[in-house]
């Protein structure tokens, strides 16, 4: 969900097949060790699952294909580390300690990162969903230590204006707002319906959810 489509890239090594995404947050290996094939999963943090026929988990116990698939991945993964900083020192005012995470999430969600203003932590995560075709929304979230949205913002939240022949027009600015203080457990699809532009709300939709998964994987102890 939140994809286009996975493209094949260029292969070498003990990599069969190589996939990236088309919304740039990460690619797919079907590699072999020995007589066994396996599919590796990078994502745009440089984090890698291995997984094995059965669907088994073999990271641990598969280094070699790791570090290769990790190898491949950054030699062709965009970063987008200092636009995405940037942003949230635009989006929050006085943000500092700016500390970027690798989250072990496999979905629409290209960074991440900690950062404070004065004594407050807060978390800034960085989507990209595809709204229409292959367009890619780009969405940042804000959210405080307690899993609630302070802010969101998008690049363009309104794409190919004359498709949706039927829009008028929306406040932007109460759009967003209506993000601020969901959690996931109160935030709901409807906050990111946008009327008429049904890809545009899936995405943004699909977008929230993804942001919500990776901050629970901080909440929980996950891989940072």
């Amino acid at each position: 969900p939140g994809y286009g489509k996975l493209v094949e890239v260029t292969v070498s090594g003990n990599i069969e097949k190589a996939f990236k995404s088309d919304n740039g947050v990460g690619f797919a290996y079907v590699m072999k060790a020995g007589d066994a094939s396996y599919l590796a999963v990078v994502n745009a943090m440089s984090v890698c699952k291995v997984y094995d026929t059965t669907g088994a988990d073999v990271t641990a116990a598969q280094a070699a294909l790791v570090t290769e698939a990790k190898a491949h991945a950054a030699a062709a993964q965009a970063s987008y580390a200092t636009a995405f900083e940037t942003r949230v020192g635009l989006m929050m005012t006085g943000a500092s300690d700016f500390n970027a995470l690798s989250l072990d999430t496999f979905s629409t969600v290209a960074a991440a990162a900690s950062f404070k203003v004065e004594d407050t932590t807060y978390y800034a995560f960085y989507s990209r969903s595809i709204g229409w075709s292959n367009h890619v929304m780009d969405v940042y979230f804000v959210i405080d230590e307690n899993g609630a949205i302070v802010k969101m913002d998008a690049a363009e939240l309104i794409i190919d204006k004359q498709y949706f022949f039927n829009f008028g027009g929306m406040d932007q600015g109460a759009y967003k707002e209506g993000f601020v203080g969901k959690t996931n457990e109160t935030w709901s699809d409807d906050v990111a319906v946008i009327a008429t532009a049904t890809m545009t709300s899936n995405a943004m939709k699909q977008s929230t959810k993804d942001v919500f998964a990776a901050f629970n994987t901080i909440n929980n102890g996950g891989d940072q």
